[in-house]
């Protein structure tokens, strides 16, 4: 992905791999962040509960026991933004499981002294480049994704928590960084100095019926977008909460590890007048994601859901007062990228 700036607003891209993750982008305006980070579980073997991670990272890697895994988005800017996350599994089992390069920060790649079998064929590449899979929800169950990675593992997803706010001085380095990662691994048990509670909302499977919401949607390509533009100020309620143990018997060492993926835009300042549309060649905010630029774009069905966000910001005057003109912009928006009518 390129990484640049543009006038006043700019898209931002940073990626590394390490324990758990998220991104968070400052006052300045961007237009979208991209961080990832990895979650692993080791062991050898027991049906125990295992440990679990966070995201805006709250979970004790030091800690085998530790079951959290608290996955959200923290607005700290002065702007709505729009979100969205991919949680991704990779797991292994046998000899040295989880033997693992040290040196790389941009993917995982195994040691060749890694004699472990992947729990899913193909999922080690040339190079021992491990590949994640998408965690895409079977039917309507959107903590399992069919795969077997949930024999051995139980997510518990939404809900929310007290957590600590970014501080000036780590705004400041999400600025110069054009991106953060947090992490915290004390648990609050109500609002104090520094301190506020997310907001809480479900988990679901987005389809062609999706309305937004308070909570995360889920779409068939795993990517998890957030049920309408986030506030100033605000908490995403929580993506994935826990992750333990079943009672099935891993039979030898393992290492489990869930990708996180994140992007974030700018919702516009103002809507572009009625006709204007067309010109909008390299857009700088979530029209980005709209038109894929420089990320994968959305499925159609994440792009209708999308469509229901806008126009639910116009009714709630978001983008002015000019209801009937601003919902007209917004059909000239979408009309493009919308697929063809079949005759």
């Amino acid at each position: 992905m390129k990484s640049f700036f543009t006038s006043r607003k700019g898209m931002a891209v940073i990626s590394c791999i390490s324990l758990a993750a998220l991104l968070v982008s400052g006052t300045f305006a961007w237009a979208s962040l991209n961080s990832q980070k990895v979650n692993e579980w080791r062991g050898t073997g027991s049906t125990s509960e295992g440990s679990g991670g966070s995201l805006h990272d709250d979970h004790d890697n030091s800690n085998p026991n530790d079951p959290r895994k608290d996955v959200y988005v923290e607005n700290w800017g002065d702007d709505l933004i729009f979100t969205r996350i991919r949680l991704s599994e990779y797991m292994e089992i046998g000899i040295n499981a989880g033997k693992m390069d040290p040196n790389t920060t941009s993917q995982v790649v195994r040691l060749p002294v890694n004699e472990s079998l992947p729990l899913l064929e193909g999922t080690v590449l040339a190079g021992g480049v491990i590949q994640f899979t998408p965690h895409i929800p079977k039917a309507a169950d959107p903590a399992d994704c069919g795969e077997d990675f949930h024999q051995y593992w139980n997510w518990e997803m939404g809900g929310k928590k007290f957590y600590k706010r970014a501080s000036e001085a780590e705004k400041a380095a999400g600025r110069q960084n054009n991106g953060s990662v947090l992490s915290d691994n004390n648990d609050y048990t109500t609002r104090g100095v520094g301190l506020e509670e997310t907001l809480d909302g479900g988990v679901y499977v987005l389809d062609e019926n999706s309305t937004p919401g308070t909570g995360w949607f889920i779409d068939e390509d795993g990517w998890a977008y957030w049920g309408g533009f986030l506030q100033p100020g605000q908490a995403t309620s929580l993506l994935l909460h826990r992750v333990t143990r079943t009672n099935i018997p891993i039979p030898d060492s393992y290492y489990y590890a869930i990708n996180v993926e994140a992007h974030m835009w700018d919702a516009p300042d103002v809507l572009p007048s009625p006709g204007a549309v067309s010109t909008m060649t390299e857009p700088d905010d979530v029209f980005a994601l709209i038109q894929g630029v420089g990320v994968e774009k959305p499925s159609d069905n994440a792009l209708s859901f999308l469509k229901k966000v806008f126009i639910k910001a116009v009714d709630e005057g978001e983008f002015g007062e000019d209801v009937e003109t601003s919902i007209e912009v917004i059909e000239e928006i979408f009309a493009a990228e919308e697929p063809p009518v079949a005759n």
